[in-house]
C-alpha cells in the first residue's frame, strides 16, 4: 500500500465560512448523509476555515483529495487557533450544520506530489478518519470503470457554502485522469475538490481535484480505482 501520512503539506487556498442561501430543493437523504465539508476548525471558538468536500465510505472514513487532506492554513490565518480537521454533515436544505467531530488524515496517495506551477498532476487523493463524533450508517461504494460519454453527477461545497449538485458527462478515460464536461452547475469553483464524482447507478467512478473555467467547465477527477490502489480503505 503506496501510503504518505500527512507529514508533508501542500498550499492550497482555504476560506472563510460565509452564510449560504439554502437550496431550492432539497438534497438526496443518500447524499446528505455521506458527502461532508472538511475544515481546519477552531475547538475553543467553533469557528472554522471552508478547505474541500470528502465523502463516507464506511467505518468513518472518507475519501478526498490529496490537495486538501495536505493543506494548511494560510498565513493570514496562522496562530488563531485553526488546529484540527473537523467534518461537516449538511442539513435538509444542504447548509453544513451538523458537526460530525474532530477527523485526522488516515492515508495519502505517496505518489502525488504538488506542483510549484499549479499543475493538476495524479494521484492527488486522500482519505480521512473520523476520530470522534457520529457513527454514519450510510456510505458510497465505488463503482465500475465508466465510459466516455456516461452521465455523471458532482456533489460538493462550492467556496464552502450550501452542498451542490453539478451535472456533465464523461469525457476521457485513463488509468490516471477521468475527464468531465460540466452541463449544469460549477465544479471547478474552490471547495469543491475532494467531491465524489457519482455516475448514473449512484456509484463513485473519481474524485474531483481541478477544473477550468470556460465555454462550459471543463474537470479533472482521480478514478476511484487509483485512489483504492493506494489507499485501500472499504
Amino acid at each position: 500500500m503506496t501510503c504518505a501520512i500527512a507529514g508533508s503539506v501542500a498550499l492550497v487556498a482555504l476560506a472563510l465560512l460565509a452564510m449560504s442561501s439554502p437550496l431550492a430543493a432539497a438534497p438526496p437523504p443518500r447524499i446528505q448523509q455521506t458527502v461532508a465539508l472538511a475544515v481546519k476548525r477552531n475547538p475553543q471558538t467553533g469557528e472554522y476555515l471552508s478547505v474541500g468536500t470528502a465523502f463516507h465510505i464506511g467505518r468513518g472514513f472518507f475519501r478526498t483529495a490529496g490537495h486538501v487532506a495536505l493543506s494548511r492554513v494560510p498565513p493570514e490565518h496562522e496562530g488563531e487557533g485553526y488546529d484540527e480537521w473537523a467534518l461537516y454533515l449538511a442539513d435538509e436544505y444542504g447548509n453544513p450544520r451538523h458537526l460530525l467531530g474532530h477527523s485526522e488524515v488516515a492515508c495519502a496517495d505517496g505518489r502525488w506530489t504538488e506542483s510549484r506551477f499549479g499543475d493538476v498532476l495524479p494521484h492527488d487523493s486522500a482519505v480521512f478518519r473520523l476520530a470522534e463524533g457520529s457513527s454514519l450508517a450510510e456510505s458510497l461504494s465505488a463503482g465500475q470503470r465508466p465510459k466516455v460519454g456516461d452521465p455523471i453527477s458532482i456533489w460538493g461545497f462550492p467556496r464552502g457554502r450550501v452542498l451542490f449538485e453539478a451535472k456533465g458527462r464523461i469525457t476521457m478515460i485513463s488509468n490516471e485522469w477521468i475527464g468531465l464536461r460540466e452541463q449544469i452547475g460549477a465544479p471547478s469553483l474552490g471547495g469543491h475538490s475532494g467531491s465524489p464524482v457519482i455516475d448514473a447507478t449512484g456509484s463513485v467512478v473519481g474524485i474531483l481535484v481541478a477544473g477550468v473555467r470556460g465555454v462550459g467547465e471543463i474537470a479533472s477527477a482521480v478514478p476511484i480505482w487509483d485512489a483504492e490502489s493506494a489507499c485501500p480503505f472499504q
